[in-house]
């Protein structure tokens, strides 16, 4: 009779993967990316979704929670040009709780971990199981979501894509690179299976099931952004009229009483039972507001993200003639992998530009001799990189070669960290890559 029972309850569970599968789209257009979805594709997406949704109580905290949440990361990919999709990848990895601890002691909203968080510039103490630990901003919706579009951004710059940007989340640029190259896609037009890896899968299930649902009515509770430092969240309680209690609970990156250091600009989540409500808070607190530009002092070394440098990256849907087998982006750029045997006249002739031209993107001079294997950028390098870290210069460093290594433009880098043409920078000097 258990047998029975179970096959029976097996039955109903095809039946119903075999129905949604059903209501899984043919194509989407997400992140910029057309999608095509096969019936394996399908099927995969569907035990998903039915894992998401088949549980309604659980189902509509998270889209309580996304009704929160959402309205604030909309606001920071809007301004910082990221896709708005991206917010359902903080739902996929936290279910949007702020105190959510992985495995591997990522935490917060976007899951990341200390090194990871400090490279973005994010504020973290120590670990939050820790006594005394004062700040963990990887708990703070807002900055935790500027790290995060930073995180894409420089993905996307590198691999030309939002989809393997995405996919660079769960992987690292590395072996985000690796899989592409595996598997051969189009960056613009990828078609999902069941073989399609599983981020992408639970990204596009956390898309389709939630999509529909979500920002669909007022939520419960507005926040509104209040940037500042040096205060409490009882002075601010008071200044405002606000709940102190109610506040600590969107603010739990606020770890040892509620005290907001003096470091650096800080943004505070000010709880709202309605849109009039806080319309008033808005009206309140812009006056006080601080910017929140960030300065050098946020800035890290982090030897690991470093060693990534150069990130160069066969794309794998070039055409397979002589001359375009040599071609590459290296940090994001355009640029060529040079052969035995080639010298800067093959080299720009493969570029389709002039010797000068080659020589000037690469500050060469006329009798620089070529080596096989070395890369050189078809593209102007930009003024400044927004990478966080500083590189701390090693025994032998040269300025011209850093700046290469890197992808920033020669001039730029040296006015940038007040070297002079002819000067040595010798060993332990800290390079910095944007203002």
């Amino acid at each position: 009779m258990r047998l029975k029972i179970w096959l029976l309850s097996m039955l109903c569970q095809l039946m119903a993967f075999g129905l949604m599968a059903q209501n899984i789209p043919d194509e989407l257009y997400v992140l910029n990316t057309k999608v095509r979805i096969t019936q394996g594709g399908k099927a995969e997406i569907a035990k998903k979704v039915n894992s998401l949704t088949s549980y309604s109580i659980g189902f509509q905290e998270y889209v309580h929670r996304c009704d929160i949440y959402f309205p604030q990361i909309t606001k920071v990919f809007r301004r910082e040009g990221v896709p708005e999709e991206f917010k359902f990848l903080a739902l996929q990895e936290s279910t949007l709780k702020p105190d959510v601890v992985s495995k591997s002691n990522a935490v917060g909203y976007w899951q990341f971990k200390i090194e990871t968080a400090r490279e973005r510039g994010l504020r973290v103490d120590g670990n939050p199981e820790e006594a005394g630990v004062e700040i963990d901003e990887r708990m703070n919706i807002i900055s935790s979501s500027e790290a995060a579009a930073a995180y894409l951004k420089k993905s996307y710059k590198y691999l030309n894509s939002w989809v393997y940007a995405l996919l660079s989340y769960n992987t690292g640029l590395t072996g985000c690179k690796n899989w592409i190259e595996q598997n051969r896609l189009d960056p613009y037009n990828i078609t999902v299976d069941e073989n399609t890896h599983f981020y992408i899968l639970h990204f596009l299930a956390n898309y389709i099931a939630f999509k529909d649902q979500v920002e669909l009515n007022a939520p419960a509770i507005s926040l509104v952004p209040f940037n500042t430092n040096g205060r409490t969240l009882q002075s601010i309680s008071t200044a405002v009229a606000v709940d102190e209690t109610k506040m600590s609970e969107y603010n739990q990156w606020l770890r040892v009483d509620g005290y907001i250091p003096s470091d650096k600009v800080y943004t505070v989540l000010l709880p709202a039972a309605n849109f009039e409500e806080a319309t008033d808070l808005m009206a309140a607190v812009t006056p006080i507001s601080s910017s929140r530009s960030r300065g050098r002092k946020n800035y890290v070394y982090d030897e690991a993200f470093l060693n990534e440098y150069p990130f160069i990256f066969k794309d794998p849907i070039l055409s397979e003639t002589t001359d375009v087998k040599k071609l590459r982006r290296v940090n994001g750029l355009r640029a060529i992998v040079a052969k035995e045997g080639d010298d800067m006249k093959s080299l720009a002739k493969s570029a389709g530009i002039s010797r000068w031209k080659f020589r000037k993107l690469n500050d060469l001079s006329r009798k620089y001799k070529v080596e096989s294997g070395t890369f050189f950028y078809l593209e102007e390098r930009p003024d400044q990189i927004m990478l966080g870290s500083y590189y701390l210069t090693q025994s032998g460093d040269k300025l011209p070669e850093i700046a290469k290594r890197f992808g920033i433009e020669l001039k730029s880098l040296r006015k940038l960290n007040g070297i002079g043409k002819n000067e040595e920078i010798g060993m332990g000097r800290k390079i910095f890559f944007s203002k």
